[in-house]
């Protein structure tokens, strides 16, 4: 039983980060529902025992979430998909709630969490930067990149006219991930293979906020180590060098690429976040105590036309659906998991690391609407398992 739960675990891990969000969904269904079953048959099996104030707060965020879809019909707000927030939060709820009890009674192997993930990162590296390639070279049609997942499409060329850039939720998992593969117990090489295909996956990604999170974390985590003020200065004028050079004395125009990343589509991206924040916060101002609803949306700003409440600055349309008080609630759970595992006689510095990371992905929420989902919720995971594994290992 224990063999087959972990197994299970593995797999929808595992799946969930190999495949971009939006890709075989169904298959992933199927896994997730294959999963809850095992990992309720377990908790039933072994007469796991949960006490009541644990069960009732593990209980309160579905209670929550089902009283504000309420609130969307009883009051005929403008439902932009609420039954889907409400089964999309729910599972990921769920997922992490029975993770982190299957984790505690040891009948779940965190290794199983971190081995899915960091392999199903690195497998989803692997494929983009095969299907880039043969693309490229012309084996494949662009239009192929739709088979790998019918939400990814091109979002320009990196250096070359014909190698495009292709970036999902996955990618931005990628950089926090990146400090924690030493967790899933690989083998030497196996470890420096995914930690090179890490970084080619977080270079090609071409998101500014993936490499401002890698820069700040690789900085952190190397601070104190004077080996590594002299390999990042002898790196960064080695890499500097490289592009100068492939600028001026060849066809690859990497500069040009990453300046127009930055400076020519990152500015029209920045100006529309700010018009989209300034309508949300004229919109907030009717809703900021009680919330408007699960599910609904600004009416006279649609950005998109599929799941209309999906905005890129997702932490303000939180607040509108939910409220100030409700959304700080949903803060304070998120991080609760974090202080189950504190113990002020065992606490060093670097305890820290998981939840500052947490921290960090949260903020992407002001640019970027990935915050929640499945994929998401498993990175949750992880980083409350990763802390829990500090406290194992200090004791």
């Amino acid at each position: 039983m224990i063999f087959l739960l972990n197994f299970f675990w593995f797999l929808h891990v595992f799946l969930n980060s190999s495949i971009p969000v939006g890709g075989l969904s169904v298959v992933k269904t199927i896994f997730f529902l294959v999963l809850l079953l095992t990992s309720i048959i377990s908790i039933l099996f072994y007469r796991i025992k949960i006490k009541v104030s644990t069960f009732l707060f593990l209980v309160l965020p579905y209670f929550i979430l089902i009283v504000y879809y309420i609130e969307t019909l009883a009051l005929s707000r403008h439902d932009g998909g609420g039954i889907h927030q409400l089964v999309s939060m729910s599972c990921m709820l769920l997922s992490v709630q029975l993770g982190l009890i299957l984790c505690r009674r040891n009948l779940l192997s965190s290794v199983s969490v971190f081995r899915g993930l960091i392999l199903g990162l690195f497998t989803y590296g692997t494929v983009k930067l095969l299907i880039t390639t043969l693309i490229f070279f012309k084996v494949l049609p662009l239009s192929f990149i739709s088979f790998f997942s019918p939400d990814m499409t091109s979002l320009g060329n990196i250096g070359l006219p014909g190698f495009h850039r292709f970036a999902s939720v996955n990618d931005f998992l990628v950089p926090f991930v990146y400090f924690f593969i030493f967790r899933a117990k690989l083998s030497d090489i196996l470890q420096r293979i995914v930690k090179v295909m890490f970084l080619v996956t977080i270079l090609l990604s071409f998101t500014r906020s993936v490499w401002a999170i890698f820069a700040i974390l690789f900085f952190i985590s190397n601070m104190r180590s004077i080996k590594f003020t002299i390999a990042a200065i002898g790196s960064v004028f080695i890499i500097s060098s490289l592009l100068v050079y492939l600028e001026n004395y060849t066809d690859f125009s990497i500069l040009t690429s990453i300046e127009h990343r930055l400076f020519v589509e990152g500015s029209g991206s920045t100006s529309e976040k700010v018009r989209q924040s300034e309508i949300l916060v004229s919109e907030l101002e009717s809703y900021a105590i009680y919330g408007k609803g699960l599910g609904t949306y600004v009416e006279r700003y649609i950005r998109n036309e599929r799941l209309k409440y999906g905005y890129e600055v997702s932490w303000l349309i939180y607040s509108i659906q939910f409220g100030l008080p409700v959304l700080t609630f949903w803060l304070l759970y998120l991080f609760s998991p974090f202080l189950t595992f504190f113990q002020v006689s065992k606490f060093k510095y670097k305890q820290l690391f998981p939840p500052f990371c947490m921290f960090l992905f949260l903020s992407i929420g002001f640019t970027n609407p990935i915050i929640l989902g499945n994929l998401t919720a498993l990175l949750y995971l992880f980083f409350y398992l990763c802390s829990r594994e500090e406290y194992q290992y200090e004791s």
